[in-house]
């Protein structure tokens, strides 16, 4: 790599750093501006002292933002849940969003364009309040079907395992070390396991004596005798006569 090059990219890892912080900072910043005109238009009509004002200006735009996480939560989740999760209420979501979002706005239009209809600005706080205490239980039941659907990926782990041990132990008598067998030879440790373990698969003897599993299944067609059918033949005899 040239120095033009090595110069080029440093400058584009430079420039990557103030657009990674813009990017994260520009988001929570933007509500500010709309917070302060709803503040000041609560101080200027309905004559609320300024600490009130600016304490509903904030709430107003927190809440926005989460009505904006949980709608957003609600629909990833649908799109990735198990057919045995619960589905979230994407559209209650959305509802509780939009209706303080139109309330948020009528709000603002009426204190700075309709002053004279101040008298029915109670009543939209009201609203905005019943939208705020909703997105706040679809928060909250959010975070339990999160909590439920971990849960049951515990369970299913924890099954899963104990199905699996239980196909390495039928018999339930398997040694807790094959490497204390006491055989010294591949064969006499394959006659070994088989005897502790009549139905191991030939695949399985193969890995449990850490040779190629081609080797174990070879090795049971040898040490395990084939069963004898009706007539008196072993397997395959009978095709082969």
């Amino acid at each position: 790599m040239s120095k033009v090059d090595k110069i080029i990219s440093a400058m584009e890892e430079w420039e990557r750093l103030p657009l990674a912080v813009v990017t994260m900072l520009g988001p929570w910043l933007t509500p500010i501006m709309p917070a302060y005109f709803v503040a000041v238009a609560i101080h200027t009509h309905l004559d609320a002292p300024k600490p009130v004002s600016v304490i509903a200006g904030v709430i107003l735009e927190v809440v926005g933002i989460a009505g904006i996480s949980i709608a957003t939560r609600s629909y990833m989740w649908n799109k990735s849940k198990l057919k045995s999760d619960k589905e979230a209420p994407f559209l209650v979501a959305v509802a509780a969003t939009g209706l303080y979002f139109v309330t948020t706005m009528l709000l603002t239009v009426i204190l700075e364009f309709a002053p004279n209809l101040a008298k029915i600005a109670p009543g939209l706080f009201v609203l905005m309040a019943v939208s705020s205490g909703l997105i706040l239980v679809l928060s909250y039941m959010q975070k339990e079907r999160e909590r439920e659907a971990a849960e049951a990926k515990q369970e299913r782990s924890k099954n899963k395992r104990a199905r699996r041990d239980k196909g390495r132990d039928t018999t339930g008598t398997q040694p807790a070390d094959f490497g204390a067998l006491t055989g010294t030879g591949t064969r006499d440790r394959a006659r070994e396991i088989l005897a502790v373990r009549p139905g191991i698969s030939g695949s399985e003897l193969g890995r449990t004596l850490g040779k190629d599993e081609s080797l174990g299944r070879r090795l049971k067609r040898e040490l395990v005798p084939e069963p004898v059918t009706a007539t008196g033949h072993a397997n395959g005899a009978g095709e082969a006569s």
